[in-house]
């Protein structure tokens, strides 16, 4: 969230525009944009020691059931974490994979994918809004739990407070099985 400075730290003057300083582009974030802390949770970046943490989620078939496709290979794990960190230094950043982690012991349970896409002028509506999509899977021991309803709130905290250049429209699609 964005504090404004004490009045004392700041005066208001008329500046003609052709004289005004140049705001920063939107685009470049003033503070880090991950990681996102909550309650009980903390999404960060993926790193290349997750990646039995990422097999392990990832590779047992109850979690990859809800996305129809088959558990991953140790190869098919790093490849996510190698795509992650991939993403992380693009600019400017669309694409978010991220790790969620227990806050108190840094314990990685899930992932959480964040997808921001420019505004489309070809629907049959447009409204000029860059739409996010966001994702999360959760180890099986940690599922039915509350803790998606957190993950969920974080990335809305990423999508919405911290990206705040654009309006943005979220859409989800929850499937419990």
């Amino acid at each position: 969230m964005t504090t404004l400075p004490d009045q004392a730290e700041y005066t208001c003057v008329n500046t003609p525009l052709s004289e005004a300083p140049t705001p920063p582009p939107t685009s470049v974030p003033s503070t880090p944009l991950v990681p996102v802390e909550g309650t009980v949770l903390r999404l960060r970046e993926l790193e290349h020691a997750d990646a039995d943490a990422v097999l392990d989620i990832f590779g047992d078939p109850r979690t990859t059931r809800c996305y129809g496709s088959q558990p991953l290979t140790a190869a098919d794990a790093r490849a996510v974490i190698d795509h992650a960190c991939t993403q992380a230094r693009q600019a400017p950043r669309t694409f978010y994979r991220l790790g969620v982690v227990l806050r108190d012991t840094d314990e990685l349970i899930g992932t959480a994918k964040l997808s921001l896409t420019p505004p489309s002028t070809d629907q049959f509506v447009a409204c000029n809004h860059r739409a996010a999509e966001f994702g999360i899977a959760l180890s099986p021991d940690h599922t039915n739990t509350g803790l998606g309803a957190e993950v969920g709130s974080l990335l809305a905290v990423l999508a919405f407070d911290r990206q705040a250049d654009e309006l943005r429209t979220l859409g989800a699609r929850v499937e419990h099985q």
